[in-house]
C-alpha cells in the first residue's frame, strides 16, 4: 500500500511540474511533455518553436491586413461613384 501512495505523490509532483513547465517554458501556448527524458513543448494549433513563441501565420499578417484595407477602400470608392452617378441621373430628370 505505501508503494501506491508514493506513486500517487510522484504523479502529483510530475503533474505540478508539467503545469509549471507549461507556464514558464511553453508560454501557456502548449503542453509540456516528456520526450526522451527531456521536457519539451507540444504547441497548440497555430504556434510553433521550442517555446511556442512563434505563430504559424506571422508571414500572413501584413498582406492580409493590406488586402482587407484595400477591399474596404475599394468598396468606399465604389459607393461614392454609384452615389455620384445616381445624383447625376436625378439632376437630368
Amino acid at each position: 500500500m505505501p508503494n501506491i501512495a508514493n506513486n500517487l505523490l510522484d504523479d502529483r509532483a510530475l503533474s505540478q511540474n508539467l503545469l509549471t513547465c507549461r507556464a514558464q517554458r511553453c508560454n501557456n501556448l502548449g503542453d509540456c511533455v516528456i520526450r526522451n527524458g527531456l521536457r519539451v513543448c507540444k504547441c497548440m494549433l497555430g504556434y510553433r518553436g521550442d517555446k511556442c513563441q512563434e505563430t504559424v501565420n506571422d508571414g500572413l499578417a501584413i498582406p492580409l491586413t493590406l488586402g482587407v484595407l484595400g477591399f474596404i477602400i475599394g468598396f468606399i470608392i465604389l459607393a461614392f461613384a454609384l452615389a455620384f452617378v445616381q445624383q447625376k441621373r436625378r439632376e437630368r430628370s
